[in-house]
């Protein structure tokens, strides 16, 4: 369907989303909202945004509700479909993919597709003066630190994280680190050249600061070294 509406010339194709979206048929309108986004660019149908967001935030925890959500969230990052309020979505979900996991498992195919979005959306060069760029928001990278940080304290802060030992994670008990992919992010970013803000270094000096057994349960080990190194490469330019 998606294949055949490009067939249809601009204009009337526009009469035909709206058109569509209006309707209660779940199909046409996932269709119409997916459209509406892709052909407007960065002034999307608001509407269609905010049904897709929904999809994504309100689906029951079934493996149909899951992987509609998964799903929707892969196809905004590959259209390059930047959209902060996405963004922030994801990282609920990763916040939330401990318990949600418990309940399905098909949620943690949802926290991955996340990750993934906040990983690419971390990337985007992007900013206001730009009509043509899709999405809400502005730079990616400049977004996406304070949600981090916040998430982060948030997570971290939580009294059952305490008691995470490195074999409650892996295929057995199906899960991951939450704390991981959110601070590969920040590493990431400014191993590539990117700026910390005084929040995110503050944030990761007390991250890293834990012994050597927290930084192992919570399979960050690792990360220490390649933070010193793009911090003291920043710091020194």
């Amino acid at each position: 369907m998606d294949r055949l509406v490009d067939l249809i010339p601009g204009e009337r194709r526009q009469d035909f989303v709206g058109a569509w979206f209006i309707r209660q048929l779940k199909g046409l309108r996932l269709l119409a909202a997916l459209r509406g986004m892709g052909d407007v660019g960065r002034t999307q149908h608001l509407l269609g945004r905010q049904y897709l967001l929904g999809l994504i935030t309100s689906a029951p925890l079934t493996k149909s509700g899951l992987s509609l959500s998964g799903l929707l969230i892969t196809i905004q990052k590959d259209k390059s479909w930047a959209s902060k309020e996405l963004a922030e979505h994801c990282i609920q979900i990763i916040l939330n993919a401990d318990n949600d996991i418990q309940r399905n498992d098909y949620a943690l195919n949802r926290a991955l597709d996340a990750d993934i979005y906040i990983t690419w959306y971390a990337q985007t060069e992007r900013d206001a003066s730009d009509l043509n760029a899709e999405g809400d928001g502005d730079n990616g990278w400049t977004e996406i630190q304070p949600l981090i940080v916040t998430a982060l304290r948030n997570y971290l802060s939580r009294p059952d994280v305490q008691f995470i030992k490195a074999s409650d994670f892996g295929p057995v008990t199906k899960r991951d680190s939450i704390a991981r992919p959110l601070i590969e992010i920040l590493v990431t970013g400014v191993e590539h050249g990117k700026k910390p803000t005084e929040a995110t270094r503050k944030a990761l000096s007390e991250v890293f600061s834990l012994d050597n057994a927290r930084l192992s349960a919570l399979i960050l080990s690792d990360l220490l070294p390649r933070w010193r190194v793009a911090l003291s490469k920043c710091c020194n330019e």
